[in-house]
């Protein structure tokens, strides 16, 4: 098991300093334990035998018993529990005060990235480490396109977040009647702005504050209190002419116009807007800062206003005063222009409070009856991205989420609702695959074309542009980081792209809502909505319904739903469609208007079709049924950036922008975040996380259904660890009389399928010829385990390619002598064929059709010599290869019976297309998916089917779309110019991989890259632009970021919150009532673990002595 890096509080134990011990990686050093006197002393709570204590610490037990990762048991039923017996039933509380954290670019690769450098700061590995914020217990994802650009800025989204309206590009609190930059049309427009939750809030009589480390002015805070055609008007310094007359600057709006001069807590950066130029000996004069050039003392008019019921300061002092006297309204100002990084900041009394210190204060100052509404930034997380600078960036993340802790320890979550999300990514990507416990900032791995290291934190773009021409090789090559300091606060990583700043990426960001899931009696006010995948304007329509705000203050929720009674008691909806959908499923939208830019829906669609959405949402109520069947769709290296390009696409193959379409696994209900590490290296391959996915249990990179204790390539230490393997869903299935199969795009043999039935040392022993010659006569091939041994020859169905593994070499004509040969003349169909009488096996469409019409009992499909087609070369004729869904379709035909199935369905060459750098190949085979996906929800009842949809790892692929690429511009065409160079780049890009393409121009003396736009980027072979070099046909590298699960069906509300891999795994095994769930069935009584179960009686004596330190870690 993989706790929090930080000890735990066990939930519902009476001494509260009861504390779970973190689990010792393998590279992890044991820490001398205190002595036995002393540990007792802290830890005597004998009555841990309530039963919340005896579900905390059955990881505890199992990791003793088996030393094993296996965090899902733990998790599972913490979650069931706290679901089924009160402990976290949805809170329908009036939330009191919202608490919105913004982590400004803070995108799910920096999340991950930052999760790993906090533990490494604290001496452990890093990758099972926990932020503040990721202890809360819903997740959702959210879209943050603008209103015209697929790539947005802070400016848009902090408009949807804040007004719940999406508006243009770089224009701040409006809709897209507004155009940027034209003061006109905001003028023409005043009638109809939208309106600010500040403004609700204060109409309400709350108190309202906003915290960043950015100048108040910048994007983000000013979307809470201005409108603005342009987010540059931040002072009258940057006004055009003939604006000033008519348009106020942002300063202004803030201390003149509402809501703005009522909000009682501003702090941050800026103070340079606020009085006339040159008042401040220390103001910035760069280009880029504005300057008051107007006279205008806005500070001293803001003194004036509030009298002394306010005060401004402008250090760590003068702030602590401030609320020590309780200010009614402070202003504080601690910068001329944004405030400095973290690392930089003056931590004397005369310097800069820190965010967790701005964060305290405001919520001091505003804490009152009625109430209030905060929000917090970490402003310079998107600072620090923008250089490259990786290295700030993380300090910044760590930064807000000590804020986080800060707003959790000081607030109730029983009338509290607290939301951490971002605005926006950025292009970085976390490659390579570094060891556990490597340096996050450090080299990460190194390329098998050039034989140069290269960061395991790299951009599609920015100033990190770092290519040289070697004239003594005649070769372009890049600088080597392992020649740097790559820790050093000030390096700048590796960027494909030569951009004076990153720019910002559309990536699908999250949204993280309500408390700790280890204070589960805690959960924030209607933070259930905050599931699923939304339109980034919904987060505002939860805070606005939560605290019965503005549209909703008429039907205030005080303990119940706001919605009809009727809906009240509505079943768990795994097959909602969105709120905001015509009934094709997809955002109806003008294709163009006069100026030939698509245009978007203004304030009354985004009001309405938000509050639809909410309001559906809240009829979702948990299905506790049994799950009957379950099946887990895999899209191999389908993370996040993936998900988005292919919406985007599927929308475009329509005929429309693709920026609002949706996919149909996106309509599930309930979305998690999902860790993907293996036990011994960073960045996973498909066979650990398979392993995980399918056992619960984490393995090592490239091995097979094991633990830990199995090395690489070892048959020995296979042997030896016989007698503790994993076990399968699939052997629990079987064994519990319910039909198994699995569907694949690759060979039946690869490491996904693999593990739900193989153990092997080596994922590429699918066949004798890859075993090791002193392995042969030991350890078994994958293909034979199939076939021979349990549960691969208790399978059902099985389905995908790899035939030429199956029988001896050569008898197939159309073998490819590059995959593996079988060479010990075994014929394994003919054994499989004598063991199943009423199984069939077949080779295309018309075969796999006849066999369904047979009635036949096993199926056993291989469709190809080796991988199956690409969906797009793939024969359409009876004779040539089924498609994915038709696959899913006559599996889930063969399995249904009485006592239910599992399936597996993995959309394999997803991955392969992405090695390859080919994103084209890559979206295709994930629309085929995402049709097979359909195909199971049309073919399945979710009253009493489990579907869930993950991905095993992510890649290296951003969505740069650098330049802010129009709405609907083609995802696989040229995103923009580069502002260095003046080429045009694609959209999307890659870390590392064969699509690496600069030369050295003699003519300008120069390093530069393919222009795509001299190519036909929408050809079906257009390899993407990498960074990194690692060979013609070398693959490019896995992506380390979190990835995403959606889920629908019994018990899927488990299914949200961020966790370990190994979770999903016991989640189907609870809700199916499999293997260690089932004697403790969940059949519409909520999963209440009963007491009639030895071993759980015996947990908490057992539990003492575990955290006593009498067993080994």
């Amino acid at each position: 098991m993989a706790l929090a890096g930080s000890p735990q509080v066990v939930p519902n134990c009476p001494h509260t300093n009861l504390q779970h011990r973190p689990l010792k990686d393998v590279k992890q050093r044991v820490k001398p334990r205190r002595s036995l006197n002393n540990r007792f002393r802290h830890h005597v709570p004998w009555h841990l035998a309530s039963q919340g204590a005896s579900v905390c610490l059955v990881c505890l037990f199992q990791s003793w018993i088996t030393r094993r990762r296996r965090c899902g048991l733990l998790d599972v039923l913490y979650e069931a529990r706290s679901a089924s017996c009160g402990q976290r039933s949805p809170n329908t509380n009036r939330a009191k005060n919202l608490i919105l954290f913004l982590g400004d670019g803070l995108g799910i690769t920096a999340m991950t990235a930052a999760r790993i450098f906090k533990g490494q700061l604290q001496g452990r590995t890093g990758e099972e480490t926990r932020l503040h914020f990721e202890t809360l217990p819903y997740t959702g994802l959210i879209k943050t396109y603008c209103v015209n650009t697929q790539v947005p800025d802070s400016a848009c989204t902090a408009t949807a977040l804040l007004t719940g309206v999406k508006s243009n590009h770089k224009t701040l609190g409006v809709d897209r009647n507004v155009r940027r930059g034209d003061c006109a049309t905001l003028v023409n427009n005043r009638h109809r702005l939208p309106t600010s939750v500040f403004t609700h809030a204060l109409a309400s009589g709350r108190k309202t504050g906003i915290v960043t480390t950015t100048r108040v002015t910048h994007a983000s805070p000013a979307a809470a209190y201005a409108h603005a055609a342009e987010r540059k008007w931040e002072c009258d310094g940057l006004l055009p002419e003939d604006a000033k007359d008519k348009c106020k600057d942002i300063a202004r709006q803030l201390i003149e116009d509402e809501p703005g001069r009522s909000i009682h807590v501003v702090m941050g950066g800026g103070h340079q807007y606020f009085v006339p130029n040159g008042t401040l000996s220390n103001q910035e004069n760069g280009k880029k800062e504005c300057r008051r050039m107007d006279g205008l003392d806005l500070v001293q008019r803001w003194k004036d206003n509030h009298g002394d019921n306010g005060t401004v300061v402008l250090n760590r002092e003068q702030l602590s005063q401030a609320v020590r006297h309780k200010q009614q309204y402070l202003l504080g100002l601690f910068a001329p222009n944004h405030m400095n990084f973290d690392s930089a900041r003056d931590p004397s009394p005369k310097g800069e409070p820190s965010l967790a210190e701005m964060t305290a204060a405001a919520i001091d100052l505003l804490d009152n009856d009625s109430g209030f509404i905060l929000m917090v930034e970490g402003g310079r997380i998107d600072h620090g991205l923008h250089m490259n600078n990786a290295h700030r960036a993380l300090l910044e993340t760590v930064a807000m989420e000590e804020a986080v802790k800060v707003a959790l320890d000081k607030t109730d979550a029983r009338d509290t609702l607290l939301l951490v999300t971002a605005d926006h990514s950025h292009v970085m990507t976390m490659a390579g695959y570094p060891l556990r416990g490597n340096p996050i900032l450090g080299v990460g791995d190194i390329s098998n074309a050039t034989n140069t290291s290269f960061t395991t934190l790299a951009f599609a773009n920015g100033p990190g542009w770092k290519y040289k021409y070697d004239n003594t090789t005649d070769k372009v090559v890049y600088e080597d980081p392992s020649t740097q300091d790559t820790l050093d606060i000030d390096y700048i990583q590796m960027a494909a792209v030569d951009e004076q700043s990153v720019r910002e990426t559309r990536k699908m960001n999250l949204v993280l809502s309500s408390w700790p899931r280890d204070k589960f009696t805690r959960v924030g006010p209607w933070s259930h909505l905050l599931t699923g995948s939304h339109e980034q304007p919904y987060i505002n329509h939860v805070m606005l319904y939560a605290a019965c705000l503005g549209p909703y203050s008429g039907d205030c929720p005080r303990g119940v739903s706001c919605v009809t009674a009727t809906a009240a008691g509505t079943q768990d909806r795994s097959r909602p469609q969105p709120a905001h959908s015509t009934a094709d499923g997809v955002i109806s939208f003008r294709h163009s208007t006069a100026d030939g830019v698509i245009s978007f829906r203004n304030l009354d669609f985004w009001m309405s079709s938000m509050k639809r959405d909410l309001l559906r949402t809240a009829q979702v109520t948990p299905n506790t049924n049994e799950a009957k069947n379950v099946i887990l769709f895999v899209g191999d290296g389908m993370g996040i950036t993936p998900i988005t390009a292919a919406r985007i696409f599927k929308g475009q193959q329509n005929g429309k922008p693709g920026e609002e379409t949706s996919l149909e696994f996106e309509k599930l209900p309930y979305t998690g975040l999902i860790k993907t590490y293996c036990v011994d290296t960073q960045v996973a391959d498909s066979a650990c996380t398979a392993t995980a996915l399918l056992t619960g249990v984490k393995a090592p990179y490239y091995t097979v259904g094991v633990d830990q204790k199995v090395a690489r390539e070892s048959c020995e230490s296979l042997l030896n660890n016989q007698d503790r393997l994993p076990v399968s869903i699939f052997t629990h299935a079987a064994a519990a009389g319910k039909k198994t199969g699995i569907v694949t795009t690759s060979r039946v043999t690869h490491a996904t399928p693999a593990s739900g039935y193989a153990h092997s040392a080596d994922r590429e022993w699918e066949c004798d010829q890859k075993l090791p010659q002193e392995a042969k006569s030991k350890c078994k091939d994958i293909a034979r385990q199939l076939v021979e041994d349990s549960p691969g020859r208790l399978l059902n169905v099985i389905m995908g390619g790899g035939h030429q593994l199956f029988v001896p070499n050569g008898t197939l004509s159309s073998q490819k002598t590059s995959n593996c040969l079988r060479m010990d003349d075994l014929d394994l169909l003919k054994k499989w064929k004598e063991d199943h009488e009423n199984g069939e096996v077949v080779h295309n469409r018309d075969q796999l059709l006849q066999a369904l019409n047979k009635n036949v009992e096993h199926v056993f499909g291989l469709f190809s010599p080796s991988h199956m087609s690409y969906d797009t070369a793939r024969d359409l004729s009876p004779n040539g290869e089924p498609s994915l869904a038709e696959m899913t379709s006559a599996a889930i035909d063969l399995l249904q019976g009485d006592n239910g199935f599992v399936l597996l369905v993995e959309g394999a060459r997803i991955d392969h297309a992405y090695h390859e750098n080919n994103a084209h190949r890559a979206l295709l085979e994930t629309v085929a998916m995402e049709e097979a996906v359909k195909v199971a929800l049309d073919k399945t009842d979710a009253r009493d089917t489990l579907l869930l949809v993950t991905a095993d790892h992510s890649h290296v692929m951003t969505m740069t779309m650098a330049g802010y690429p129009l709405r609907g511009n083609p995802i696989l065409g040229v995103g923009d110019i580069s502002n260095a160079t003046n080429t045009s780049f694609t959209t999307l890009a890659f870390a590392n991989g064969p699509g690496w393409k600069y030369k050295y121009d003699n003519t300008t003396d120069k390093v530069v890259y393919e222009d795509p736009s001299t190519q036909d980027t929408l050809d079906i072979d257009y390899i993407q632009m990498a960074a990194v070099y690692t060979g013609e046909g070398l693959s490019e590298t896995h992506g380390g970021e979190d990835v995403a699960v959606y889920a629908g069906g019994p018990w899927s509300h488990l299914l949200t919150g961020s966790h370990e891999q190994p979770y999903i795994n016991h989640v189907m095994l609870y809700a199916a009532c499999l293997g260690p769930y089932s004697g403790d069935c969940p059949r519409g009584n909520g999963g209440r673990i009963q007491g009639n179960v030895i071993w759980y009686l015996f947990l908490p004596s057992l539990s003492v002595m575990a955290n006593l330190g009498f067993f080994p870690s």
